[in-house]
């Protein structure tokens, strides 16, 4: 099977970033996607307090010198099916998706209008970056659950279909 090219690229962060000292990973997004030229859209959908956590990263991401930071606070399917979500996502330089529940983003995003549009703009040359839970929804399959302490092996971790952005 032949690949498809994509002009975007992921920024992968594992989760508890830096958000108040240095900042040097999301200083770094804050370049990549444009800084006065970025329009920086932050996908609240992980988290079960998403004005709280959209407002807290706007603020960090204006102190880093990005010049354009929408909220997007997607928590049914109804509003992931939404053209006006989707025409934000479209019209971004960059998608921030926060941690919190990776399967709420797969499960409220999935075979969405707002799903089809993130796919669409990472092929088009947007950067996705996710932290914690916005990490682990990138792949195809992702992570859901696991023992923090046991090894990795098939038999201790649940797997779901993540975001398909990465194989």
């Amino acid at each position: 099977m032949e690949h498809e090219i994509v002009k975007g690229n992921l920024i992968i962060i594992g989760g508890a970033e830096d958000k108040y000292g240095e900042s040097k990973i999301l200083k770094i997004v804050v370049e990549i996607i444009g800084r006065d030229e970025a329009k920086l859209v932050v996908l609240t959908t992980a988290t079960e307090k998403p004005e709280d956590v959209g407002a807290e990263y706007k603020k960090i991401f204006m102190r880093l010198g990005a010049s354009k930071v929408e909220i997007l606070n997607i928590n049914t399917r109804d509003e992931a099916n939404s053209d006006s979500n989707a025409e934000v996502i479209k019209n971004s330089t960059g998608i921030f998706m926060t941690g919190g529940d990776q399967l709420r983003i797969t499960s409220i995003l999935g075979g969405t209008k707002v799903y089809y549009a993130v796919q669409e703009a990472y092929r088009m040359g947007v950067v996705i970056i996710g932290t914690s839970a916005g990490a682990s929804a990138m792949s195809n399959t992702m992570i859901v659950n696991g023992s923090d302490n046991d090894p990795a092996r098939k038999c201790t971790l649940k797997m779901a279909p993540g975001l398909g952005l990465l194989e």
